[in-house]
């Protein structure tokens, strides 16, 4: 079985439609898992940047949601509030 290979640019213009199937999966696996916390990162600079965006483009309804934390350092985790620019998050459905 060949591994999935998310580094090729298929240019198709279903970003917006991919993130949301991972945003709904990710609700669904929380439900689930309620403790767990998700890792959110990027093998490219130019696709962090692009998850940061939509995750700005829809913070009012993430936030009553989500708890985000977002890493600018590479070491430590803060509360995520749009501007910062992020290496990584990580969240977990509210309690």
């Amino acid at each position: 079985m060949n591994p999935l290979n998310d580094t090729i640019i298929s240019n198709n213009s279903d970003v917006e439609k991919v993130l949301v199937s991972v945003a709904h999966t990710a609700l669904e696996f929380s439900v689930h898992y309620p403790e767990a916390f998700i890792h959110i990162v990027a093998n490219t600079e130019a696709k962090m940047r692009l998850y940061q965006m939509k995750i700005n483009k829809y913070w009012k309804e993430i936030e009553e949601i989500i708890e985000l934390f977002g890493c600018k350092d590479g070491k430590e985790f803060i509360p995520y509030k749009p501007g910062i620019k992020c290496l990584s998050f990580v969240g977990r459905k509210k309690i």
